[in-house]
């Protein structure tokens, strides 16, 4: 099985992340974000999140799209 590598680039720079197995990701701003899954064997989520008024710690999740990129036409 080969390695997982990432990357997010943005105004301060860049951020990477290696792993065997899966790579999460979260991308946020005061109102909510993106999240984004990947494992090894090429399965993905990505969720849209927002603030949960109820807890400060929850945030509301709701996925929008999943998959496996292995799937993808070329």
């Amino acid at each position: 099985m080969s390695k997982l590598y990432g990357w997010l680039e943005g105004d301060k720079g860049t951020v990477t992340k290696a792993s065997q197995r899966v790579i999460d990701s979260l991308v946020q701003t005061k109102e909510g974000g993106i999240a984004v899954m990947l494992q090894a064997n090429g399965d993905y989520e990505i969720w849209l999140t927002a603030e949960d008024p109820g807890s400060q710690r929850t945030r509301a999740r709701t996925k929008i799209a999943e998959g496996n990129i292995n799937a993808c036409p070329r």
